[in-house]
């Protein structure tokens, strides 16, 4: 599918324009959404040059490189960058979450002059994935959380905007209980796009972000930064103002942003740039870097302004009366939205259907009067009182063990620890009783789950799809051992690093175990009777040594999402397939052995994002008739 793309005249008044590109069938890159910029429109070298520093430094940042487009017969050269959509979010090995990005719906249409400026500022944040947001109840109170929390921060930015008393500060600090990882990677990008000259990309209605709810992390997101610090000639264009103030010391984050830029090897740094299509010289990027590590030792210099508090104010009620908008609070319990004047003086209600509610949380819902509904929060009261919100993390909502260099969260399950032979026992009380894990490091411990093997459905709180769920940064595990789990996954990794020595799983509900974005090391697993999958494994690298498999719904092994899986011995029993290679993955069987399986391979590509996959394994006669490998995918087989 493909469409014109841009507001501004520059992008489609002269031949070819830029262009809105969707992929139905395949993906280039591994993503399927992408914007075809005309190279002039963008700054394009500054674009790629940037784009891909951001990426170094730590920030999401969308591929962005040179492609030739064949345009109405003739061959033009577009710059092409990624949108920001589930792909890139998975591309930096994190799950995915509620998109966010600034409400552009009532900023256009109060121009004064054709220069566009303003004469108020009053778009907040809307949700761009509303289709994963509305996916289910747990999704839902994540997105609707985050939503209302930023919508508070803009208020407060709008406010001091209309008052010109800032330009660009946010004030995070703002939502109880942020994250500090929250507030650094804000804090630095802030800094960051500060030091690239890219302000453009810090005005509230181009501002994009990711919210990681695993890890209670709001990610800003590299975009429209208009920078030109790259092919700038003049110092009075690519350096800062001594006299530019900032409302908050961000001296520590310069200094880290300092830190980070002198790590990066040029070398590296260039050939990217050349694989991306920009060839510069090796000087011309050390030059670049100095001039921004020059602004970043201005910013560290800078003027603090300490006068810019919290605004005890209601935005709406500081903008005017615009009879074409209205506010409104969401109850998702009884699913009813309140809709209010600016001054809450006259309200009505309804009940949303799922395409409204969408609608809503994407700020492009209208009553039947063609008034415009902007969603501001889940509580009416709290709204009025002026009360800024939390973040409803799993360290708010559930009972805390501490261990080590680890925690274990749980809500009803009851936890025995062993401290001198580092055990650890948890029984399930309820048939949904999750237990998640986070922290640095697991090292040496044994972990037991005992569920009670419910059929009824998993209600996945906050998102979490194990019963046992583990996100600590390394392990070095000796034993887990899961029975009678009632969750989509009996253990779930979710990005991690390191070694388990011994895994059991005995009854799942559905999947046994599921490792997603992970680099893990397992020398032995038996599974035994999992409703769907024994084993599934995506978005990572996994080595297992002995592994064994029995009655399984669905696939003795699952691998897919772009994952490599090394397995030395393999015994499969009563599996519809035994080991299945999918999506850009490849597996490589040193030994292995089926017995009543359907299927002992299947290899394909199933998601649109991603190709084909391969599969190596020796020869094996009792599965000479049972292997499917779709047109394309690799079946290697070694005599």
């Amino acid at each position: 599918m493909v469409r014109l793309h841009g507001d501004e005249s520059q992008h489609y008044t002269k031949s070819p324009p830029s262009l809105s590109v969707k992929i139905k069938d395949g993906n280039l890159n591994n993503f399927t959404d992408f914007i075809l910029f005309r190279p002039d429109s963008k700054g394009a070298d500054d674009e790629i040059f940037t784009s891909t520093l951001a990426k170094y430094l730590g920030f999401i940042s969308p591929d962005t490189f040179y492609v030739n487009v064949n345009f109405n017969g003739k061959v033009f050269k577009y710059l092409l960058q990624e949108r920001a959509a589930k792909e890139l979010i998975e591309s930096f090995k994190m799950r995915e979450g509620p998109l966010l990005e600034g409400d552009e719906r009532h900023v256009y249409d109060e121009k004064i002059d054709k220069k566009n400026i303003f004469k108020i500022n009053k778009s907040l944040v809307r949700i761009n994935n509303s289709n994963w947001a509305t996916r289910s109840k747990s999704n839902l109170d994540i997105s609707l959380n985050i939503l209302e929390n930023l919508n508070y921060v803009y208020q407060d930015h709008l406010i001091n905007l209309n008052n010109n008393s800032t330009k660009h500060f946010y004030n995070f600090d703002l939502i109880k209980n942020i994250s500090n990882e929250s507030l650094e990677k804000l804090e630095m990008y802030h800094v960051f796009l500060y030091s690239i000259k890219g302000g453009h990309g810090l005005t509230y209605h181009n501002r994009k972000f990711y919210f990681d709810y695993l890890n209670n992390i709001i990610h800003p997101i590299f975009y429209d930064t208009d920078s030109r610090i790259l092919t700038f000639k003049k110092k009075a264009h690519f350096e800062l103002k001594n006299e530019l103030v900032l409302e908050k010391n961000l001296n520590d984050r310069a200094n880290k942003l300092l830190s980070l830029i002198d790590k990066i090897s040029i070398d590296d740094f260039g050939k990217e740039l050349e694989l991306k299509g920009l060839k510069i010289t090796k000087e011309k990027i050390l030059t670049t870097f100095l001039r921004i590590k020059n602004n970043l030792n201005i910013i560290s210099n800078l003027k603090i302004k300490n006068n810019l508090n919290k605004q005890n104010k209601r935005l709406f009620e500081t903008v005017g009366d615009f009879k074409y908008i209205n506010i409104g609070f969401y109850n998702k319990e009884t699913k009813i939205l309140e809709y209010c004047d600016l001054y809450l003086n006259s309200c009505e209600k309804e009940i949303l259907s799922n395409k409204n509610l969408k609608k809503l949380i994407e700020q492009r819902l209208s009553t039947k009067s063609n008034v415009d509904v902007v969603f501001v929060s889940n509580d009416k009261k709290e709204y009025k009182e002026n009360i800024f919100k939390g973040i409803n993390y799993i360290e708010n909502k559930y009972s805390r063990v501490e261990l080590d260099d680890f925690n274990v969260y749980f809500k009803h399950a009851l936890i025995k620890k062993n401290l001198e032979d580092k055990v650890l026992r948890i029984k399930a009380q309820s048939s949904n009783d999750i237990v998640v894990i986070l922290g640095k490091e697991i090292k040496d411990w044994k972990i037991f789950y005992d569920g009670l093997n419910s059929t009824k459905d998993f209600s996945y709180p906050y998102g979490f799809t194990g019963c046992l769920n583990i996100l600590a940064k390394t392990i070095s595990i000796k034993k887990i051992k899961v029975s009678n789990a009632n969750c989509e996954d009996a253990v779930n990794f979710i990005s991690t690093i390191g070694d388990v020595e011994d895994l059991q799983i005995d009854n799942s509900f559905s999947d046994g175990i599921d490792a997603d974005f992970s680099n893990i090391n397992f020398k032995n697993i038996k599974i035994n009777n999992s409703q769907n999958d024994c084993a599934d494994f995506s978005y990572g690298n996994y080595s297992i040594e002995n592994i064994n498999v029995k009655y399984c719904g669905d696939k003795g092994v699952s691998v897919g999402e772009a994952s490599n899986v090394i397995i030395q011995n393999l015994k499969a029993y009563n599996s519809n397939i035994g080991v299945a290679s999918k999506d850009s993955s490849n597996v490589n069987l040193k030994r292995a052995d089926f017995f009543e399986v359907e299927n002992c391979i299947s290899i394909y590509n199933k998601k649109n994002e991603f190709n084909s996959a391969s599969l190596k394994m020796p020869n094996n006669l009792y599965c000479k008739n049972k292997l499917y490998v779709q047109n394309g995918s690799v079946l290697s087989i070694e005599k």
